[in-house]
């Protein structure tokens, strides 16, 4: 297998500046690495499906090799899939579950399309426990500007990168693989019997709703009174099929915006109305640590020291804003908060705190100049 790969590491770029001279790259792509794959990994052909592309037309500067379940596609346009990517620059790969971009693109087109695809990639991966991947990673870079690159980098779902240079035996592939279709497993029996469109809503909307309720409960709450002291992991719910959540707590919540002194936490000069209900400047609350990773933690997220104070604007750039802001104001708000998180018995690193907002290396850079 790495012979068939390093053949494309060498060659593929040759093909790309002119495909008429090797067309040979063409078969190994297309043929060669899927019927070894086939013979390494022993999966059911009438279950999984693997194919490898160099474009449609003309070459693609990011060629493919895919794995569909075909119980959920055959196609790299809909769907969810595992596929190994190759960088534009050949100078690696990445062992990655994605999702079909085409379709996002069309069912999203003039909503910004690409956010959505990392909304979904991040709410998968922060509603499912996935099989933990030896080396996995949240963010590839295929060093390409072509859209369907773009695309499939949004898209990524968790990845396992592969150096040119130290790219693994038969075994190891295998094992990778293996364990890449467990979690796509995983995400079939989220999707049950709905179809696709309804979970993408799901994933995509569901989340919107539940705050929106969650901030009219924290207004008319009572607020709490938390012991500073580490606190006992809060109790999950169902949030959808064969998925469970954890509950948030309104009452603290409402503790968090009254120490907060209703003022939003990003820049207190943020007003916005005097709520009928508080009396008070309109703000809403936000996990710093976000919930869904309550799994990796001994004690309860939902406690003041992690709950921020943001204004409507602040709340929605830090969930959607661009990478850049989100890891300052992040940046900002840990250093405000690390020391009272650990009287919580909250102890995380900062940089972990970035991988669970899925923010890149490069974001978190350049967020120091900003």
């Amino acid at each position: 297998m790495r012979k068939l790969f390093l053949d494309v590491f060498d060659n593929y770029t040759e093909f790309y500046n002119n495909p008429a001279e090797n067309i040979n790259i063409k078969k190994t792509i297309k043929y060669d690495i899927p019927y070894e794959m086939n013979t390494i990994l022993q999966l059911d052909p009438k279950k999984y499906l693997i194919t490898g592309s160099y474009g449609v037309g003309n070459p693609t500067e990011t060629p493919w090799i895919a794995i569909f379940d075909r119980s959920i596609t055959v196609s790299a346009q809909h769907g969810f899939y595992v596929v190994i990517l190759f960088r534009k620059d050949m100078q690696g790969c990445y062992l990655s579950l994605n999702q079909g971009t085409t379709y996002l693109r069309n069912k999203f087109k003039g909503y910004k399309p690409v956010q959505k695809m990392k909304e979904v990639a991040t709410k998968l991966e922060n509603s499912l426990s996935f099989h933990t991947v030896n080396g996995l990673i949240s963010e590839i870079n295929l060093a390409s500007i072509q859209q369907n690159a773009r695309a499939y980098e949004a898209a990524n779902i968790q990845a396992k990168f592969y150096a040119r240079n130290a790219f693994p035996s038969n075994e190891e592939l295998a094992v990778d693989v293996q364990d890449m279709l467990e979690n796509l497993d995983k995400i079939k029996n989220f999707i049950g019997i709905r179809t696709l469109d309804q979970v993408i809503d799901d994933l995509i909307y569901q989340e919107e709703i539940n705050d929106v309720k969650f901030q009219e409960d924290v207004l008319i709450s009572l607020p709490a009174k938390t012991i500073q002291a580490p606190n006992p992991v809060p109790n999950k719910t169902m949030s959808s099929p064969n998925t469970e959540k954890y509950l948030r707590d309104s009452k603290i919540a409402k503790e968090a915006l009254i120490l907060a002194e209703y003022k939003c936490e990003a820049d207190p000069t943020h007003l916005t109305f005097v709520s009928p209900l508080t009396g008070e400047n309109f703000v809403e609350a936000h996990h710093l640590i976000p919930i869904s990773f309550q799994n990796d933690f001994k004690y309860s997220l939902d406690v003041p020291g992690n709950i921020i104070s943001l204004c409507p604007n602040c709340h929605r750039e830090i969930h959607h804003g661009v990478n850049e802001n989100k890891a300052k104001m992040i940046r900002t708000f840990y250093e405000k908060r690390k020391e009272i998180l650990r009287v919580f018995g909250i102890n995380e690193e900062l940089n972990n705190i970035f991988k669970m907002y899925r923010l890149s290396f490069f974001s978190i850079k350049n967020s120091d100049f900003l």
